[in-house]
């Protein structure tokens, strides 16, 4: 035990935890999935809000990743759900919110960022981009000034 550690005559509480802690030598599944959200956000000038929402379910995390069109009412698509062990990261479920409910089993964090790379870059997911998008347009910038109609 170091000094850091030891009590005074004054009854001061100890810091009982090791002086080096651990690395994170991976990245995690929600900072994977944040990445994304972010990315969409700011590519789409926030016509299209990616989220990512997360709880715990027993010993196990679920974090639930959507596409939400603020112009459209919050209409949400939810593209994927990642579940994981509370103890380890990997590996890790990866269920696609598609009507089969497709759902895939990632071993590592190499693993997870091919599947989910071809997940966003599959043609359903560009078509509900598109449509999001399409809806997020104000009609000021596809209509031409009423002037131009008359």
């Amino acid at each position: 035990m170091n000094e850091q550690n030891s009590t005074s005559a004054k009854g001061d509480i100890p810091v009982l935890w090791p002086e080096t802690l651990p690395n994170a030598p991976i990245i995690s599944p929600h900072a994977i999935l944040c990445k994304q959200a972010e990315w969409i956000t700011w590519h789409t000038n926030k016509r299209v809000i990616g989220r990512v929402h997360s709880k715990t379910m027993g010993r196990s995390l679920s974090h639930t990743f959507s596409l939400t069109c603020p112009c459209f009412l919050d209409y949400a698509y939810f593209v994927a759900r990642v579940r994981h062990s509370i103890d380890v990261l990997y590996p890790l479920q990866l269920f696609l919110m598609d009507s089969e409910g497709t759902f895939a089993e990632c071993r590592d964090e190499t693993e997870f960022l091919d599947t989910l790379g071809k997940i966003l870059h599959e043609e359903r997911i560009q078509n509900i981009l598109y449509t999001l998008m399409a809806h997020a347009i104000p009609p000021e910038d596809w209509l031409p000034p009423v002037e131009e109609i008359k």
